[in-house]
């Protein structure tokens, strides 16, 4: 890639830029304080949620970072050239490092993250210069506002946290827990404290990657201490959910010991009820919920630690679309009229045939290979068609009846009213994910980003080789939630198989599981052209990853190179 020798400038703040910023930057009238109150305060926690979470477009993070990463990842392939498009041309093919979004959904992608970094660190910055200073950080504060207060800037330090874990997987190269050079390559700018003036819009701080992922373990180990453990509200972050996130980071920062410790803290306060998570619900059940009370009697999911609860707008009705392109479901818009609010088990969603169509840009569909590593097909052939379909034992799992689906050939008798509209002469069978959109309000079902089976699957892996018996029993409770016989035995291949059957195409999963465990991401894909005969054998087979994975990040838009400068971005 041709380094641009620019200096990068956030989105978030570009519209700094004037004909006469020093005169901007001037404080024209005394400087006042926005927040009077912990009741001011919590406009500001929201925030960071806000901008998020409700953004429903195609570049909405929670939806196309997961979605390049899967792409990235073994866990997927595509349907032909033409039926994926924009970045996922240089995602599938793993020459993501090559390619300039600007113009791109990625562009804006940036854009709202960084807003959500601003928005969260603009609060903390006040709040930690007043602690700085020996300073009250609102007058008259009474007990119950100081523990509103804690719990307020824990929020703010998880959502930083969250934000940067977003960008850290897209963005920054992974870290390499063996201490290589490239922990010390810098690729984004770095905000800890907002500094107003033209020279920070300038020249904002960049961090390496050992400096991003310090930052994450700050701010998640500051929010874990300064949340309430009776803290538990729908769409909000809590004690349990930081712990998860220090799980995840130290686990790819090779921290195997660290990261066990909190998935033992977080299963360990479920198991004693401190926490109310619990696998005492079907599979679904984390994915059919809406937060109207007409659609959903219950909203709580028993799983679910953090979620992003889409909720009714005004926007146009191609809204709740960002996970689109990893679910079979390309009719987003599905409402029931036949349903009953206070159905846990609610199965129906956008399932029928009346309720969805494919849309040939929903192209992330299971890799042949990894379902039958899993034992869901017996091949892993998609063109042997009395094979290449569901085993006993995929139809013996709860989450792949509840929560993926099979669609036949359209050549041979498949289903041509739902199959993919921009190709519609496929002749291989298919499994499909079929996560999300599940509730009776399809467009505004809850989004589970942390569940509680993450944790014993993540702990199984940990504990394996120095309590075989504990990961063993977290796999069979794994096992046992989705109406599996138990194992006797387990080895690292088998806790393998159940994560990737109980988290695909969540968040990301494989590949964290993948880069976490310094595993080479297999060469086995291949590249679609724009004819393509068997997915498994037509195109150009796409080179494998290895750690430590240098490659693996998306270049900064060259948007954000404005000014001359002197930092080049690796």
């Amino acid at each position: 890639m041709k380094t641009i020798k620019k200096i990068i400038v956030l989105s978030s703040i570009a519209i700094l830029a004037s004909c006469d910023m020093d005169n901007y930057f001037e404080l024209k009238r005394p400087e006042s304080n926005p927040w009077l109150s912990v009741n001011d305060l919590e406009y500001s926690v929201a925030d960071p949620y806000n901008t998020l979470f409700q953004n429903p477009n195609w570049q909405a993070p929670i939806g196309i970072i997961p979605y390049y990463q899967e792409l990235v990842a073994d866990l997927s392939t595509v349907n032909p050239q033409g039926a994926y498009e924009q970045e996922a041309l240089y995602w599938y093919p793993r020459q993501m490092s090559t390619f300039d979004v600007t113009g791109q959904q990625f562009e804006k992608t940036f854009s709202i993250l960084y807003r959500a970094v601003t928005g969260a660190t603009s609060p903390l910055t006040f709040i930690e210069e007043k602690e700085a200073n020996g300073e009250a950080v609102f007058a008259n504060m009474t007990e119950n506002d100081k523990k509103t207060l804690a719990r307020q800037t824990g929020e703010l330090y998880f959502m930083r946290g969250y934000t940067y874990w977003l960008i850290s997987r897209a963005f920054v190269a992974p870290y390499d827990p063996n201490g290589g050079e490239g922990n010390n390559r810098k690729f984004i700018p770095l905000i800890n404290k907002l500094y107003y003036s033209q020279e920070s819009a300038r020249n904002p701080y960049m961090g390496t990657v050992q400096e991003v992922y310090d930052l994450m373990l700050s701010d998640f180990t500051k929010a874990k201490e300064l949340m309430p453990e009776d803290y538990f509200e729908r769409g909000r972050a809590n004690k349990y959910a930081a712990s998860m996130m220090l799980m995840r980071v130290k686990w790819l920062m090779g921290d195997e010991a660290g990261a066990l410790e909190e998935a033992n803290y977080v299963i360990d306060k479920a198991e004693a009820g401190v926490a109310p998570f619990d696998l005492t619900e079907d599979p679904i059940v984390a994915f059919n919920r809406n937060a109207e009370s007409q659609y959903t009697a219950d909203p709580v999911a028993k799983e679910v630690i953090f979620e992003c609860a889409f909720t009714e707008s005004n926007q146009s009705n191609n809204v709740a679309i960002p996970l689109a392109r990893m679910c079979k479901t390309g009719i987003y818009n599905f409402k029931s009229t036949v349903f009953d609010a206070n159905d846990k088990l609610w199965l129906d969603g956008a399932r029928g045939e009346q309720n969805w169509q494919h849309g040939g840009w929903a192209c992330a569909y299971w890799n042949p290979h990894l379902i039958k590593y899993i034992g869901w097909a017996q091949t892993d052939n998609p063109m042997d068609l009395a094979n290449y379909v569901p085993s006993e034992e995929a139809l013996s799992d709860k989450r792949f009846v509840q929560l993926h689906y099979f669609l036949r050939n359209y050549v041979e008798g498949g289903d041509k009213t739902v199959h993919e509209m921009a190709y519609n002469q496929t002749k291989w069978n298919a499994f499909w994910n079929d996560k999300y959109y599940r509730a009776p309000y399809g467009k505004y079902s809850q989004v589970p980003l942390i569940r509680l089976a993450e944790a014993y699957l993540t702990r199984a892996t940990l504990s394996l080789t120095q309590q075989p018996a504990q990961a063993l029993a977290d796999v069979n409770v794994i096992r046992t939630r989705a109406g599996l016989p138990s194992l006797s035995n387990v080895t690292e291949e088998d806790i393998e198989k159940e994560r990737i059957k109980e988290l695909g195409f969540e968040n990301g999963d494989r590949l964290l599981y993948l880069v976490a465990m310094q595993k080479t991401i297999d060469g086995q894909k291949r590249n679609p052209g724009a004819v393509y005969e068997n997915p498994n054998t037509d195109g150009d087979p796409i080179p494998a990853m290895n750690p430590p994975y240098s490659d693996m990040y998306v270049p900064l838009p060259s948007i954000e190179y404005l000014y001359s400068g002197t930092y080049q971005q690796p």
